[in-house]
């Protein structure tokens, strides 16, 4: 009886030693540590338009979510008012400009130079005025969609220089926007694989890889972050800015306990410090 009490006891040591190696050799199992995070898609290539001077919108012609070519039509500004001061403004001209003559004539040539300047003044002032009434239709920059800026409820509002009207994207390349938390910064790099599945798609994944890390953290939805960017391919037009989901990072490989256990040890060490 003792000696088959030894050889269980025997036995279950060499079981338990073999559990605990066994485990060990689990712990230290390198395996790919994912970093997830949330993400959000944007337009890679975007322009803003912009009022390129104080005038009245007359009429826009476009509307969010349409796809425009370079060069269409977006919107119209009031030339009415433009107008009638050059009308004004060369009358004056031709007055200064007269007026500089009598004084020549008369040979009062401080006059003679006073009038000049002016007539100088309303030259530079024509100008503007002429180019202002060459540019009364705003135009698209870029082939694209309009992903914002419906001015269709803002006909005759004032306009100042550089209120933005509208905002047009290049969809051909959509970029990943992911808000890595801080404390996983250090696994990320770039190069490394990304993996996205969005909320508005059934099925299939996005693959891209780390493309920019940004310098410096931003403090989103309660937490300190860093936006990490990916780019994917856009070729069927199914993917529109505004889209999020989530994405993982396939960073380096690390041991299994590690992947495991880094998160709840990064909280206890910041929560114990």
């Amino acid at each position: 009886v003792r000696r088959l009490g030894k050889k269980a006891t025997a036995g279950q040591k060499r079981f338990a030693a073999a559990m605990a190696l066994a485990l060990v050799a689990l712990a230290a199992w390198p395996v790919s540590y994912r970093v997830k995070a949330p993400c959000e898609l944007q337009a890679v290539a975007r322009r803003t338009v912009s009022a390129p001077f104080d005038a009245t919108l007359l009429r826009s012609v476009v509307e969010s979510g349409q796809q425009l070519e370079q060069g269409q039509l977006m919107a119209e500004l009031d030339g009415r008012e433009i107008q009638f001061r050059l009308a004004d403004v060369l009358a004056n001209h031709a007055r200064a400009i007269k007026k500089a003559d009598v004084a020549l004539s008369a040979g009062k040539v401080a006059e003679q130079q006073m009038a000049r300047l002016e007539a100088e003044g309303f030259a530079q002032e024509i100008k503007v005025l002429e180019y202002q009434q060459q540019h009364l239709e705003i135009r698209s920059p870029i082939a694209g969609l309009v992903l914002g800026g419906d001015l269709e409820r803002a006909q005759g509002v004032a306009l100042r220089t550089g209120d933005t009207l509208f905002e047009v994207g290049v969809l051909d390349e959509m970029r990943i926007d992911m808000a890595v938390p801080a404390p996983d910064l250090a696994m990320v790099e770039k190069g490394m694989p990304v993996e996205v599945r969005l909320e508005s798609q059934v099925g299939g994944l996005l693959k891209s890889e780390v493309k920019k890390i940004a310098p410096r953290s931003e403090w989103k939805d309660g937490e300190n972050v860093f936006l990490v960017e990916a780019v994917v391919a856009n070729e069927d037009g199914s993917l529109r800015p505004g889209m999020k989901g989530k994405a993982k990072v396939f960073a380096d490989k690390c041991p299994l306990v590690w992947a495991v256990t880094r998160r709840a040890w990064n909280y206890l060490r910041m929560r114990l410090w």
